[in-house]
């Protein structure tokens, strides 16, 4: 499965974003889902990377790339992962 956020802007910040990526993480669990991994471009400008870790997510690898770089500046890929039976709590289920 391929998925990729992108807020609009005058709609960002507001909660969007992170509404639809929690109500995912709820379906993969209600469909027993145990465990997920993500690979994504992460400019470090837009956000840091408390986002995924509060969400209950492990780095486990993060290295600069070029792509997008012009755009963003300071672009990293990361891979992040979680084991989603841990994180019922994040989740509120």
């Amino acid at each position: 499965m391929t998925f990729h956020f992108n807020g609009k802007q005058g709609y960002r910040n507001q909660g969007v974003g992170r509404a639809l990526f929690v109500t995912l993480m709820k379906k993969f669990l209600e469909n027993s889902v145990e465990r997920v991994y993500g690979e994504l471009l992460h400019p470090e400008k837009l956000r840091d990377e408390s986002f995924y870790t509060a969400h209950g997510f492990e780095i486990y690898d993060k290295k600069p790339t070029s792509l997008l770089g012009e755009q963003y500046g300071r672009v990293y890929m990361m891979t992040v992962t979680a084991d989603l039976r841990k994180l019922k709590k994040v989740f509120r289920l």
